[in-house]
């Protein structure tokens, strides 16, 4: 392949990214105060590229340039769910 001056790479280096998640279920079943709302609470916790690492995620040419959308950096989020 015979590069050009001023080429650029138009292809998406591969990446590896590393989510993770907890789940805790909480059975209600003795509790008599939140037993009148509840029978189950269930808390979830959720990580997205918990190493931070930078990388494009897409992108696209225009006029034969390439742009680069980044993905999201860290980023993390917390759930309630309440059973009845």
């Amino acid at each position: 392949m015979c590069i050009q001056p001023g080429y650029t790479d138009k292809v998406i280096e591969p990446y590896t990214i590393l989510n993770a998640g907890y789940r805790l279920i909480i059975s209600l079943t003795e509790s008599k105060g939140l037993k009148k709302m509840f029978s189950m609470i269930q808390l979830d916790m959720k990580v997205n590229n918990l190493f931070n690492s930078k990388y494009e995620m897409s992108g696209n040419v225009s006029f034969g340039t390439p742009y680069w959308i980044p993905a999201a950096e860290r980023n993390l989020y917390a759930e309630m769910k309440g059973g009845f």
